[in-house]
């Protein structure tokens, strides 16, 4: 598994007065579930560990295209915890 995944958006959004046309993700920490609980609903908290693990803020982040949030949910299953590798299947 990759520590990290770029993605180019069809339209840029803007953070911090800063127009960004791609973002990276790092993998999941700690830190990045806990900003999703800070969210209510099951998708608003998806968006919120998004957008931590891309360093983006939460509203910069809502205001990505919806076809660019699904490309992003794509790319970054593997991040999340949710991908199954081969270390998962084998027991300790």
């Amino acid at each position: 598994m990759t520590d990290s995944v770029t993605v180019k958006l069809s339209k840029p959004i803007t953070h911090n007065g800063e127009e960004i046309s791609e973002l990276t993700f790092h993998e999941a920490t700690v830190g990045d579930m806990i900003a999703g609980d800070e969210v209510e609903g099951d998708f608003g908290k998806t968006v919120a560990i998004l957008a931590s693990m891309a360093g983006v803020s939460y509203e910069a982040f809502k205001a990505m295209r919806a076809g660019d949030i699904n490309k992003v949910t794509k790319a970054t299953t593997g991040l999340l915890g949710n991908a199954d590798t081969p270390e998962d299947s084998g027991s300790e």
